[in-house]
């Protein structure tokens, strides 16, 4: 039995999700594919325009034949953090022989390489990046310059070192390459068994916020949800399925804008001020969020903080762990005791039962199908940081949940009551 994995976030789940699940079936000639998806917040630290169940139903009715939640850490993680949690996670199954991915750039090799001096350090490279740091650059930048510098004068021991480089930059910036990478690194690191992937991406660029094509950014088509409706044109973007989920809920218990997450960061803001133990804060930043009026909406002070160090993404990440409390205590108490301790099913398919008694069988982490039931499930050994990780999973949806109820008046199912989709 052949598995392929796909680490996404599907927000939504649109024909260019459809074309990469089916050629990495083909390339793969894979029996099952699972999906590791973000939950109901995602790593650029927004809320997710749907929430996780519907998201996870509309990728199994696409074609997905288990659809596995992202713990919130990671889901909400640095590309690092959200690569090491997901390819650690996989790991842990013993049961995927694949990791399908989209790029940019159609040249695996190249990202070996790189992804190697990146996880190697050389001391050249180690060198140049500390100068760049220093002399004010940005990491990404100060990143790519260290590595043209690298290459550039690294010495070629033999013929086979000898590649081409040019795409250097392509692959250091553009934002499907950067995760493509991620994931590559994580697997180096994690000395993992799984042979990655590469499937170029079609037609679409990352940032492309118009709807040209059937096969279109995910980022075009919340921008025309959140600017019209779910009309004639998103529709043509998505799966018959994924358009009529979508519609149905339209206007009843979505979208979720990331905006309204502005009582909330208010309240937080005048009732629990933030200090430097929680994840992604620093002294400097909360410096220049405490000169701001805290009656005030979350994209506006967004706008205010954003700096060359600091994005939006980087902000947004920090202010998620801020509402729901997560410190840099306890990333680093994941992150020592093993990234990932427990796999929640969001949804399946009926005839991937053979998967599922598998992962059972091979698993070194416990597979959850009943919520009521994981306290039982948790291994003995890392019962606190699991627990402590469940908890983080549990209060993110409730505040998802609220922030549905303070926009549609709508009270939806926490993930104890919230029967997982079964296609």
């Amino acid at each position: 039995m052949k598995t392929l994995a796909i680490i996404a976030e599907y927000n939504p789940f649109h024909n260019g999700h459809a074309y990469q699940l089916s050629c990495a079936k083909e390339l793969t000639q894979a029996d099952y594919s699972i999906a590791v998806m973000g939950g109901n917040f995602l790593q650029r630290g927004q809320a997710a325009m749907w929430d996780k169940f519907t998201r996870a139903q509309i990728a199994a009715s696409c074609g997905i034949d288990l659809v596995i939640e992202l713990p919130f850490p990671y889901a909400t993680g640095s590309a690092r953090d959200f690569s090491m949690g997901a390819v650690s996670m996989l790991n842990k199954f013993q049961t995927v022989d694949f990791l399908c991915f989209g790029a940019e750039t159609d040249d695996l090799p190249s990202f070996l390489k790189i992804a190697n001096i990146l996880v190697n350090e050389p001391d050249l490279f180690k060198r140049r990046l500390k100068i760049y740091l220093a002399d004010g650059d940005s990491y990404p930048l100060a990143r790519e310059r260290a590595m043209n510098d690298y290459i550039s004068h690294q010495t070629v021991q033999s013929i086979d070192q000898v590649t081409d480089f040019n795409n250097v930059h392509e692959i250091l910036s553009l934002p499907n390459n950067i995760l493509a990478l991620e994931y590559i690194c994580a697997l180096i690191r994690t000395n993992s068994l799984i042979k990655p992937v590469l499937i170029p991406r079609t037609e679409a660029l990352y940032h492309d916020e118009n709807i040209h094509h059937t096969i279109c950014s995910a980022k075009a088509i919340r921008s025309n949800i959140h600017n019209l409706t779910v009309n004639s044109s998103v529709k043509h973007a998505l799966p018959e399925v994924s358009y009529s989920l979508i519609k149905a809920s339209y206007q009843i218990n979505s979208p979720v804008i990331t905006d309204d997450l502005s009582v909330f960061l208010q309240s937080a803001r005048l009732f629990n001020p933030p200090d430097a133990s929680i994840c992604d804060f620093d002294e400097e930043f909360i410096g220049r969020l405490s000169k701001l009026p805290i009656a005030a909406s979350y994209l506006d002070i967004l706008d205010a903080l954003k700096s060359r160090n600091w994005t939006s993404g980087r902000i947004s990440r920090a202010f998620i762990h801020y509402l729901l409390g997560y410190t840099e205590e306890h990333r680093t108490s994941f992150l020592s005791g093993g990234y990932c301790f427990y796999a929640n099913i969001l949804s399946f398919r009926k005839e991937s039962s053979t998967l599922i008694k598998e992962l059972h069988s091979n698993s070194q982490i416990p597979i959850i199908t009943k919520k009521g039931d994981y306290l039982s499930k948790l291994h003995q050994e890392s019962f606190e940081a699991a627990l402590c990780m469940w908890k983080l999973d549990i209060h993110a949806t409730t505040l998802y949940n609220c922030m549905i109820f303070n926009r549609y008046h709508v009270v939806c199912e926490d993930d104890y009551h919230k029967l997982i989709p079964i296609i």
